[in-house]
């Protein structure tokens, strides 16, 4: 602001100094004002709808902000759901051997279990495949019963 002010006075002191007739001095000089006070309304109010809509637009912003941490709050409880019921699944396990009923974590990676009642140890079948029984064990004895109908 301070060059433009020092600029206007330079135009001011160039007028005063090529216009000699007093009258027309103060005539041009007055118009120069009304022109310059005109341009300060304008940006005035130009910076004032500025300033206006900066407002407007952090406003929504915030709005925004707020919906969008709703959001990832939702998303990462969906997916704390999915991975936490993955993690927490237990699996009923009846023993072949001695008919004791337990409970284990689900772990697709472990192929046997030992019995917590008999401690005899227990192949796990994660095929998702339902084939019926394989006949290789010595459990449900049912397996005789199935071969006689094919």
């Amino acid at each position: 602001m301070t060059q433009l002010s020092d600029e206007y006075r330079e135009i001011i002191k160039d007028i005063e100094f090529n216009i000699k007739d007093e009258k027309q001095l103060e005539y041009i000089k007055n118009q120069i004002f009304k022109i310059t006070d005109l341009f300060m309304e304008k940006m005035e109010k130009i910076l004032n709808i500025s300033e206006t809509k900066i407002k407007l637009m952090e406003e929504k912003q915030n709005e925004i902000d707020k919906k969008m941490e709703s959001l990832s709050n939702i998303v990462n409880g969906i997916e704390r759901d999915i991975y936490m019921e993955e993690q927490e699944e237990e699996i009923q396990i009846i023993c072949p051997y001695c008919n004791h009923e337990f409970t284990e974590e689900f772990d697709e990676t472990r192929d046997e279990i030992q019995c917590p009642e008999c401690n005899n140890i227990i192949e796990l079948d994660w095929n998702d495949e339902d084939d019926g029984c394989s006949g290789h064990c010595s459990g449900c004895h049912g397996c005789s019963d199935n071969e006689e109908e094919e």
